[in-house]
């Protein structure tokens, strides 16, 4: 039997941006009980940068992927600062040049209208907003200005095949954000709602993609596609 053409990538490596200033304000503001208002104020989301120990993560993860993966071929980054800061603080002491491809389509979720507010927060400034989240389920819920689950997967479904068509057995790196990277996952595998909702850290007993967590799929030629190899690996050490 003639062995199938491959039309994937041969090394898909996704990786979530280092701790940004963001990530701090939420844990801080759910730690005190005080998380009823908008975490930042005149600060866009795509504007948030990374924390000091996020752009540390950021370097230790760019370590370990040149000496995992060696040189890859091309990349594909969020145009949002703490992606781009991640990307930029992971490939700086690469002993090689990547061209980077700022885009838009692996960009964080849209959160609308709620966008920097907790659970609680959103009770409390828009409670109809908070009604139609319990009625329609956190995967298909889409808040006034922003995107549900699906609608990420309606643009991730134009970036793979934009993969498959121009970077087939290459090397290709994704620096992006967790609601994205567990979309891709379900999009690639082929998995459940719930199982969705699991990994991007919706339900109880969630298991979030940590920050510069890293998730690794390869090219399987018995199957003809990408098949996952690690997900969600961490290079660093917070505890240290």
């Amino acid at each position: 039997m003639n062995e199938l053409p491959n039309s994937y990538p041969k090394e898909l490596v996704l990786v979530r941006h280092g701790e940004s200033e963001m990530n701090v304000r939420r844990a801080i503001a759910l730690h005190r009980g005080d998380a009823t208002d908008r975490l930042a104020h005149g600060l866009r989301d795509m504007d948030v940068p990374l924390t000091i120990h996020g752009h540390e993560q950021s370097a230790v993860t760019g370590r370990a992927l040149m000496k995992e993966f060696g040189q890859f071929d091309a990349a594909y980054v969020s145009p949002h600062l703490r992606a781009r800061q991640t990307f930029e603080a992971m490939t700086a002491i690469w002993d090689y040049h990547l061209p980077v491809n700022s885009e838009d389509r692996v960009r964080e979720k849209e959160f609308g209208i709620i966008s920097q507010y907790t659970n609680q927060g959103i009770r409390k400034h828009f409670p109809q907003e908070a009604e139609r989240l319990e009625v329609n389920g956190a995967y298909y819920y889409r808040p006034l200005g922003g995107e549900s689950y699906p609608d990420i997967g309606l643009r991730l479904h134009s970036f793979l095949h934009s993969l498959y068509s121009h970077q087939a057995g290459k090397k290709v790196l994704v620096v992006s954000h967790a609601a994205v990277i567990a979309m891709m996952r379900k999009l690639l595998e082929k998995f459940d709602e719930q199982t969705l909702l699991d990994l991007d850290g919706l339900s109880h007993g969630a298991h979030e993609v940590a920050n510069c967590g890293v998730t690794y799929y390869r090219y399987d030629p018995e199957q003809n596609y990408l098949k996952l190899i690690e997900f969600n690996k961490v290079y660093y050490d917070d505890a240290a």
